[in-house]
């Protein structure tokens, strides 16, 4: 009995010895940073981090190999915890949320096959890249669904998947698993930054362009907007969008524009601290004084600028490029980019003679000096000459300070007229005479002041360069009529003179040169352009769509990020996949 004691007690002994030299030579050490980190996550181990556990979440951002806010379940308030842990700051940013890009019923797909295997999207894609005709349609097999760790995603009614924002954490599981695209993490900051491809599951957005317009009626994009803005107008309570926090970047917009007033607005929302500098007295380049009352009233106007000051966007009016200031100064006050969007404010020279007489008028000064709202006296007989909307606009306002006879000549036929049809319309309406296949020759005076005006009538030969076929003058068919003023609105040009002593390349056109025109950068470093001083005069659209893209530009350059554009995006050259089939 004794000797068994003893027996079990030396064991004992033994073992205790054993495991005290173990102790010693198998000790692991546990690192405070990473019990300190573990102890602040929430213990969710649900995996969207990307690591088994939490556990291994803490020792991975302990090591550096992930960010502090890594814990997707913890949001916000994890990720300063964690922060403070390892004594850095984390930027405050907008949250992602997972956003199903595809709006189609699957019904209004056709299919390729049934597929009775694994219920899979992956699976399915790897069989004809999907069982659906619409190449860029979702799946609808629910794959995201079941993958997600925090059950924020269901299939609706409608066969898509749909989320509920109050569960998404932005994770990503969603987006790495889907393999059309489809579902993707999105932010207003994100959304500001993207470029749309034509693999994406979206519109372009441009009228006849519609893909809507291939199942039934295209949106009416134009009526939806103006009602919106309407709403938020006549109820004087403006929506404030999401603001990034704010950078200390600081970033001169040299014209007040479109273009200019799109990418302060885009940059403020970026959280960047914009200023516009602008050489009128007021805000709004052609949009205040190029388009007439009648057909954009300021108020409306000043009440959309106000929205974009709002964001904190800073003003200077009243001060020009190359006179007031140059990149060079502007630099050394502290501005860390620069966007340029002086647009077209010059009008061509017809290149007859007589245009020196008194009672010729430029159509972009005749429409200017009507925004500052100077007098602007005319005759009883006024001839526009040019088909664009600079000539429609300069014939409805003769036709409102009192002209009584006013006649558009222009050089094609009403076809190839680039103005917008409802304005030719309700000019005709107005009494506005149309004269086509006519182009000025000659204008004629008494004692320095315009009496007559004589054109040529053409006819069309093959297309020029813009597509258009070009005129050819008609030999002995001149003609003689009488006018008090002639308007010259045959085109609009920018004046980049200026620019030359700051570098900025320009264009055999007198255009801004840019390396690329989805971009808007110069070959200036820190230079962006855009609108109507880069593409020449066009439309308020085109220039707005511009300073969206020169102030996701702009940012990716402050950001210290690579300046690139996604393969197959978007333009108006793209032929888009339809989406029935």
């Amino acid at each position: 009995m004794v000797a068994g004691m003893l027996a079990i007690g030396g064991i004992g002994l033994v073992a205790s010895l054993l495991l005290g030299i173990a102790s010693k030579i198998f000790y692991v050490a546990v690192d405070p940073t990473v019990l300190a980190i573990t102890e602040a996550l929430p213990g969710a181990n649900c995996g969207a981090c990307g690591f088994a556990g939490c556990s291994s979440c803490a020792k991975a951002i302990a090591k550096g190999r992930a960010k502090p806010d890594a814990c997707q379940a913890g949001g916000a308030d994890t990720a300063v915890a964690v922060a403070q842990i390892l004594g850095v700051t984390i930027e405050v940013k907008e949250p992602d949320k997972a956003r199903v890009g595809c709006r189609y019923n699957v019904e209004e797909a056709d299919t390729k096959f049934i597929y009775d295997g694994a219920k899979d999207c992956r699976a399915a894609t790897m069989l004809f890249n999907g069982s659906k005709v619409c190449e860029i349609g979702c799946l609808t097999l629910g794959t995201c669904v079941n993958a997600c760790p925090f059950d924020a995603l269901s299939i609706g009614p409608n066969g898509l998947p749909e989320v509920n924002e109050y569960l998404c954490t932005g994770c990503g599981t969603c987006e790495s698993i889907c393999p059309k695209g489809i579902i993707r993490l999105t932010s207003q900051t994100r959304r500001i930054q993207h470029l749309y491809t034509q693999d994406e599951c979206t519109s372009p957005c441009q009228e006849d362009m519609c893909r809507l317009g291939k199942i039934g009626d295209p949106v009416n994009i134009n009526h939806l907007k103006r009602f919106v803005a309407d709403i938020e107008m006549n109820t004087n309570e403006r929506i404030t969008p999401y603001k990034a926090p704010e950078t200390g970047k600081r970033v001169a917009i040299i014209g007040g524009g479109p273009s200019g007033l799109t990418c302060a607005y885009y940059l403020a929302r970026l959280g960047h601290s914009p200023t516009i500098f602008e050489a009128m007295p007021k805000l709004g380049g052609m949009l205040r004084y190029g388009i007439p009352e009648y057909r954009l009233p300021k108020a409306i106007l000043d009440w959309e600028i106000a929205g974009i000051l709002e964001m904190g966007v800073e003003v200077k009016t009243s001060v020009s490029m190359g006179a007031d200031f140059t990149i060079k100064s502007l630099t050394d006050d502290g501005f860390d980019a620069f966007f340029l969007g002086t647009g077209a404010w010059d009008t061509r020279s017809l290149g007859v003679e007589g245009e020196d007489l008194e009672g010729v008028l430029p159509g972009t000064h005749f429409l200017i000096d009507r925004g500052l709202e100077k007098e602007t006296p005319i005759g009883d007989r006024v001839a526009i000459i040019g088909g664009g909307n600079t000539a429609i606009d300069a014939a409805r306002t003769s036709w409102r300070l009192g002209a009584k006879e006013v006649t558009i000549i222009y050089r094609r036929s009403r076809k190839e007229m680039p103005a917008n049809d409802i304005e030719i319309e309700e000019a005709g309406k107005e009494g506005v005479i149309f004269h086509y296949l006519a182009a000025p020759t000659r204008l004629m005076g008494k004692d320095g002041k315009l009496t007559h005006l004589e054109y040529l009538e053409m006819e069309l030969g093959e297309p020029d360069e813009s597509g258009r076929r070009r005129p050819v003058p008609k030999k002995g068919t001149e003609t003689i009529i009488e006018v008090d003023n002639v308007i010259n609105a045959i085109g609009q040009f920018p004046v980049t003179g200026f620019l030359k002593k700051d570098g900025v390349a320009l264009s055999k056109r007198n255009t801004i040169e840019v390396t690329n025109p989805l971009t808007g950068e110069t070959t200036k470093e820190g230079v962006f352009a855009g609108g109507d001083a880069v593409t020449g005069a066009s439309i308020a659209v085109e220039a707005i769509g511009a300073g969206r893209r020169a102030a996701r530009s702009i940012h990716l350059y402050l950001s210290g990020e690579e300046i690139s554009v996604p393969e197959r995006v978007i333009t108006k050259k793209s032929i888009l996949p339809d989406v029935e089939g």
